[in-house]
């Protein structure tokens, strides 16, 4: 084998390290999904708060309105959301797993977490 070939192999062998290191890193970034907010069947929305932040401003937490619930099997996903800002439907957007506001400059919120309203009295 002369250098071309093991230059070839040394690239290849550099490849699979650095695919393998991006993978990883992106486990170990693990976003908070929807699927981390999923909530039992018998809940309504009028029982909760969900608590959301603006990925493109600082880390101030927003308090909103969950306004409509997707049923899948024995839970419930959250679909949309009131816009802390502008009090607009915002629909999640699963390309960017997170909810996106387009009116007045865009806005990406993120869930921080969801809270029973009865639970956060005690």
């Amino acid at each position: 084998m002369g250098r071309r070939g093991r230059t070839k192999e040394v690239l290849r062998t550099l490849q699979k390290a650095h695919r393998k290191k991006v993978k990883r890193d992106l486990d170990e970034k693990q976003v908070p999904t929807l699927r981390n907010f999923d909530l039992p069947r018998n809940i309504e929305k009028e029982d909760l708060k969900i608590y959301v932040r603006n990925l493109l401003g600082d880390d101030t937490q927003f308090e909103s309105k969950i306004l409509s619930f997707k049923d899948k099997k024995s839970t419930k996903l959250i679909q949309s959301i009131e816009c802390p800002c502008c009090g607009k439907k915002i629909l999640f957007d699963k390309r960017w797993n997170c909810f996106i506001c387009e009116s007045g400059g865009k806005k990406i919120f993120e869930v921080v977490k969801v809270v029973k309203i009865n639970e956060e009295k005690a």
